[in-house]
């Protein structure tokens, strides 16, 4: 909501207008009638801060921002709609122009990834769901989600997406700070070669698995589950995932193919599989470390 409170323009001390008083409401169209002279176009340039008023002040609630587009009727004959509703607010348009090209760079990094849920959170177009989403589509980078949405949907759809985490508001700064050393240790201490947990050694140049001295035969579908889920602990991943993942895009069976393979494997590793192998109900599989 935009509220004009006694609002007055003079110049050379002959008053414009005085003693506006407005409200312009959600939901609502408005339009400033006057004739020619009239102060409409000064009225505006108030509004939207680029003119001072002699008295009054214009109040804008701190949760809304405003855009404004210059009265050019040929300026914008080059941009598509949204381009131009955008370009009212020039700080916003130079963030999506930003973004745009950070996804469509071929070689998306983890730096990338981060630039761009920075950036997200800024134009908050999308989302953190879709934020995350777009990350996983070509980065491993670390997710925490920091929310004040606590519901159990809003949880398992976090995980849904990808992310390696879920804390919400209000919670300890030391608490978030010591999880996020956690993850960055877990994610350091992955080397590239061999992974190792608690007594299970995979061998990523071999395709091996030892699990507590003993060498695990699996079928490649097993062993690709595993190398996934291991390679990044505690993160969820939903069967499309894995399908997508592990079986490819092209895939055409039944999506709970991915359960029986999961119990083979849980069954395979023995005492390990049922300690750390682990089912995230509603969610998909995951690799507990804790």
């Amino acid at each position: 909501m935009i509220t004009v409170s006694n609002l007055s323009l003079s110049f050379s001390g002959q008053a414009l207008f005085k003693n506006v008083d407005l409200k312009f409401t959600e939901g609502n169209c408005y339009g400033v009638i006057g004739a020619n002279g009239a102060g409409k176009s000064t009225f505006l340039r108030i509004l939207s801060g680029e003119l001072e008023p002699t008295g009054g002040e214009v109040i804008l609630d701190a949760k809304n921002r405003m855009s404004v587009l210059k009265q050019d009727h040929f300026a914008f004959d080059a941009y598509t709609v949204l381009d131009t509703i955008i370009m009212g607010n020039q700080k916003l348009y130079d963030i999506m122009k930003q973004k745009d090209a950070l996804y469509a760079k071929e070689d998306f990094s983890e730096e990338d990834g981060i630039l761009a849920s920075e950036l997200e959170y800024e134009f908050s177009e999308m989302n953190g769901w879709e934020v995350c989403r777009k990350i996983r589509e070509t980065s491993d980078v670390p997710v925490i989600f920091l929310t004040a949405r606590g519901e159990e949907f809003d949880e398992l759809e976090c995980f849904e997406c990808g992310a390696d985490d879920f804390i919400t508001k209000p919670f300890s700064p030391t608490v978030l700070v010591k999880r996020i050393e956690a993850r960055l240790k877990r994610t350091a201490d992955n080397p590239t070669d061999k992974i190792v947990i608690d007594g299970l050694v995979i061998d990523v140049v071999a395709h091996s698995v030892v699990c507590d001295g003993h060498e695990i035969e699996l079928t490649h579908k097993e062993y690709g589950i595993l190398h996934k889920l291991a390679s990044n602990r505690e993160r969820v991943f939903s069967r499309e995932q894995l399908l997508d993942d592990i079986w490819g895009f092209d895939f055409l069976g039944d999506s709970r193919t991915v359960d029986s393979h999961v119990a083979r494997l849980r069954t395979k590793l023995g005492d390990w599989g049922s300690r750390h192998l682990r089912t995230v109900y509603g969610a998909g599989y995951k690799i507990e470390v804790n």
